[in-house]
């Protein structure tokens, strides 16, 4: 398919939709995002043509002439728009821990449903890992014991995961901070400097069934991107490559041939 597609993503999460809609614009497609600060606290502003939301009545009467309508974790929205617009293409994509809260929807209102996760129950699901912008990220050496984690949240198995990880950084002689996305998660443009500042990164996060499947996290990616170690704690090992099967151009083609899939099923051919 070779038309010019018009895209609207809704809602930021991770400033995901930010980067496939710049590959999208370069590589020819109109592609805007919607967001709103309530949704997307850790937003690029460097991006254009984002646009402020408010309502989903108000995103509805956005996008009702556009061809693709790719939602970003807002699963209600979805719900709301299949009903007032039951001819549109609707993408409903996860990036993580927002997928489990809504199981019971997915599979109803969305033409597609995209996740970025190894661990979960493939029907319905279309594996899609989570793109990069790797020109946002300066790559630099990283020699020193400098090691931080993320904590998503407060709760037991947090700290226990946060336990097990200060003893791996007393055995291994390494500098351990801790980062709460609760409380201490600055703006998105200084992720930079955090990673500058660091040289390991320590991936765990609670949510995930590591059993079932190989899964890193965003800022895991990112670290990798500026020259840091991962060290992914679940199996023990040390991961220094970032996994190119996540740069941003890579994951956008594979994301376009799903637009099209999707409208060519929907016209019958």
């Amino acid at each position: 398919m070779n038309k010019r597609l018009r895209i609207s993503h809704i809602v930021n999460v991770c400033n995901i939709a930010s980067i496939l809609a710049k590959c999208q614009r370069a590589m020819g497609h109109d592609a805007e995002v919607f967001m709103g600060n309530r949704r997307d606290p850790l937003r690029f502003w460097d991006y254009k043509q984002t646009w402020d939301i408010l309502d989903p009545e108000s995103v509805a009467e956005a996008v009702k002439d556009r061809d693709i309508i790719h939602i970003h974790a807002w699963t209600h929205l979805a719900v709301f728009l299949r009903d007032v617009l039951p001819d549109k293409c609707i993408i409903m994509h996860y990036h993580g821990q927002d997928v489990q809260t809504y199981m019971n929807f997915i599979k109803t209102a969305a033409d597609v449903t995209l996740c970025c996760r190894d661990d979960l129950d493939r029907g319905g699901f279309v594996t899609v890992k989570n793109p990069v912008d790797l020109s946002w990220w300066k790559w630099s050496r990283h020699d020193g014991n400098r090691v931080f984690w993320s904590k998503s949240e407060d709760s037991l198995r947090m700290d226990a995961a946060e336990e097990r990880i200060k003893e791996f950084c007393r055995q291994e002689g390494l500098k351990f901070h801790l980062l709460n996305r609760r409380y201490d998660w600055g703006p998105y443009r200084r992720m930079q400097w955090l990673y500058d500042n660091h040289d390991v990164y320590v991936e765990y996060q609670t949510f995930v069934d590591y059993s079932k499947g190989f899964t890193l996290s965003m800022t895991a990616l990112e670290a990798l991107a500026c020259g840091l170690k991962v060290y992914y704690l679940p199996d023990q090992r040390w991961i220094t490559e970032f996994p190119m099967d996540q740069d941003s151009w890579v994951v956008a083609d594979k994301v376009l041939k799903i637009y099209e899939a999707a409208l060519a099923k929907r016209a019958g051919r």
